[in-house]
């Protein structure tokens, strides 16, 4: 009866680590292109001494590294599938060119962490400004329209940030209220986006409704600030975030890794330095 490799492994050495199995990904990823004169080890035999294992569970390694190279490419083109053709909220705009405009950047005053892109005027390349619109970025379902948005009361915004802090984080009832005025798009395959901050949403814009890539859905605001809060334009800038099965884009990444991986994604010539 054939075993499961991923059932077989711990059975046949105890002590294997990551590292070694990503070595046996690599030597058998060289081994099945021909390039046996750049590996490490060219025989199976070579492997094991050179990995202090058996041929058995060197053997073993090998199909469950090769197995891992196959999932890993698998991966890599569904998700090129599945975040094809997005293009960015605001027409021409380039990601921003601060760190503290990107996902994962640090939110001291509500002891949180930003989860999208800031599209401040000054930052992405083209003018923003209140009222700018915001397009979809990629054809999709209207998951989520606040309609009957009403903007909190100046105590109620001063208890939401102070409970943040009395926490150490932003509980996701609180970050959902600082967001303000939203759209949520479905893409499908695990792809939605989110449009935040809105001063307002398009008038054929509601859950359910079907858009287009560049369809309006709703327009720059600073809704769920201080700003507004407070009856002010002041701030007003398009909170954008791309979800990816339920994690936000960027998460664990580092700002460089966002801005190489968002400039092909939002298909975006990189900023001239």
């Amino acid at each position: 009866m054939r075993q499961d490799p991923e059932m077989v492994l711990p059975e046949l050495h105890a002590e294997v680590r990551p590292l070694q199995i990503r070595l046996a990904c690599t030597l058998v990823q060289i081994r099945e292109r021909g390039r046996l004169s750049f590996c490490a080890a060219a025989t199976i035999e070579e492997l094991a001494g050179r990995m202090g294992f058996g041929l058995e569970e060197t053997r073993t390694l090998c199909l469950v590294g090769y197995a891992l190279l196959v999932v890993e490419e698998i991966e890599a083109r569904y998700d090129e599938f599945r975040l094809a053709d997005l293009r960015m909220p605001i027409v021409g705009a380039t990601l921003p060119d601060l760190d503290t405009l990107l996902p994962g950047s640090p939110r001291a005053y509500r002891n949180g962490i930003h989860q999208g892109f800031d599209m401040n005027n000054g930052h992405i390349g083209v003018p923003t400004a209140y009222s700018g619109p915001v397009i979809a970025a990629k054809d999709g379902t209207v998951i989520r329209a606040l309609l009957d948005f009403q903007e909190m009361a100046l105590d109620e915004h001063a208890q939401a940030i102070a409970a943040s802090q009395a926490a150490g984080t932003t509980p996701p009832d609180i970050l959902d209220k600082l967001r303000g005025r939203q759209v949520w798009i479905d893409h499908g395959h695990g792809v939605v986006t989110r449009y935040v901050h809105l001063s307002g949403i398009a008038s054929d814009i509601a859950e359910g409704v079907q858009v287009r890539a560049g369809d309006i859905v709703g327009f720059v605001g600073n809704s769920g600030t201080e700003a507004a809060v407070q009856g002010t334009r002041g701030g007003a800038h398009l909170h954008f975030e791309l979800r990816i099965d339920d994690r936000y884009f960027g998460e664990g990444m580092s700002y460089d890794q966002i801005r190489e991986a968002g400039n092909r994604i939002f298909n975006i010539a990189p900023r001239q330095q």
